[in-house]
């Protein structure tokens, strides 16, 4: 679709109305209900090419949408205006292992690792239901979970309430850390768990973007895509500008690495050429990519922060 641009700062924003879209959806999808018009409400998006975005948004929302494009950075900064001075859920850690005999460990890897970036959040052991539960009045904004099962991290991905840090070794303390772009919108989440990480923690953090090929009619390979990426002139490449520059004021420092094929690629080549500790990665709203990837390295990582919107 070819939506419309519109300049946030023409028009007069109903904060009551930004506020029937939940702060989570709306800062995870960059997204802002801006008009009511009879039974449809117009959007402003970041991306409203995506399709699965419009629909979730349209579902939380309870009626048609009119989608219209503005720029990220005007969404988020009137997003902050309104939500600043909402008293919001406390916010916690809850901590869930599928084994009750491994709850003790796990809670003592979340003193050591978690619990020093993010002193301020409250821990609390979670029942099964809470843990992966949609209840509307949670106050989870992070799930750290340990599950021997590919079934059961899956369960974990698609249906918990917050973020979901995975835990595979509960003996090891980070070293190495590597924060997924996947080129959208979204990926600023990271910067909710990576500064307080890398500021707390003696980690390094590797920031891994994926382009793939460009090729002509026939498919044939024509160029590397990598120029794309670094130009400030398309999508891609403004994003990933976009996310270098934040990570710069949040004090995040690492190095980026670029590769070349789909993002599942680009992740599974870093992965098996150097190990990493924490892999943290925004999920898309079903999560069901997301959670491939990890298991495709569960093997090789000690840890998945995978970041998830809920409805």
């Amino acid at each position: 679709m070819n939506a419309p641009l519109l300049h946030l700062a023409d028009i007069d924003i109903d904060p009551a109305l930004v506020r029937r879209l939940p702060s989570h959806l709306a800062y995870f999808h960059v997204a802002l209900p801006i008009a009511e018009d009879d039974d449809t409400l117009t959007v402003a998006f970041a991306q409203p090419d995506n399709r699965a975005t419009r629909e979730l948004i349209e579902g939380a929302l309870g009626s048609p949408i009119v989608a219209v494009r503005s720029r990220s950075d005007d969404i988020l900064g009137v997003l902050d205006r309104v939500w600043q001075d909402v008293d919001l859920p406390e916010r916690a850690i809850y901590l869930w292992s599928s084994d009750p005999l491994r709850l003790q460990t796990l809670s003592s890897y979340v003193a050591r690792v978690v619990t020093p970036a993010y002193p301020e959040l409250p821990m609390y052991a979670a029942p099964l239901g809470s843990a992966i539960g949609h209840t509307p009045d949670t106050r989870a904004v992070l799930l750290v979970a340990h599950s021997d099962t590919p079934e059961g991290r899956r369960d974990l991905v698609l249906r918990a309430p917050a973020a979901v840090w995975l835990v595979r070794d509960l003996a090891s303390r980070p070293r190495k850390v590597l924060a997924v772009l996947r080129g959208t919108q979204p990926d600023r989440q990271l910067l909710t768990w990576l500064p307080a990480l890398s500021q707390n923690l003696p980690i390094e953090i590797t920031v891994l973007a994926a382009a793939t090929p460009a090729a002509d009619a026939s498919g044939s390979p024509l160029i590397s895509r990598f120029a794309v990426m670094l130009s400030p002139d398309t999508p891609l490449g403004a994003h990933l500008a976009s996310m270098r520059q934040a990570f710069a004021r949040a004090r995040i420092h690492g190095r980026v690495l670029l590769r070349e094929g789909t993002l599942a690629e680009a992740v599974y080549g870093a992965v098996r050429d150097s190990p990493v500790d924490i892999m943290v990665l925004a999920a898309e709203s079903q999560g069901a990519t997301s959670i491939d990837v990890v298991e495709h390295v569960w093997g090789r990582i000690g840890a998945a922060l995978v970041i998830k919107a809920h409805a």
